[in-house]
């Protein structure tokens, strides 16, 4: 309850959802150039395996959690960091979901 109510949007966030989303090999390729960034009312926590964002949950590897840590900190990831994070199945498969629901864009 806690990751999801903290991580909740606040009154007047408001996340956009790109109009054409690129396909994921199109975002891997634009992303690992770029980087990705949250967005500025998205927040990201996490607590064992679970990954909190914007009032939502995701189960994810403990692999992951370094690259998440990393952009829950800084915000951002760089093009190489970024890179590696969309090699790892689970992790894509997030960041682009993400990326989706307007919670990241590109750097």
């Amino acid at each position: 309850f806690v990751g999801w109510h903290l991580t909740e949007p606040r009154a007047g966030g408001v996340f956009a959802a790109p109009r054409r989303p690129r396909s994921l090999p199109a975002r891997r390729e634009r992303a690992a150039r770029r980087g990705l960034a949250l967005e500025a009312a998205s927040v990201l926590l996490w607590r064992g395996h679970t990954v909190f964002i914007t009032g939502a949950a995701r189960e994810l590897p403990r692999a992951a959690l370094p690259t998440l840590a990393t952009l829950g900190d800084q915000r951002r990831l760089s093009g190489p960091a970024t890179a590696r994070a969309l090699r790892d199945g689970a992790l894509a498969a997030a960041l682009y979901d993400w990326y989706r629901a307007g919670y990241l864009c590109p750097a």
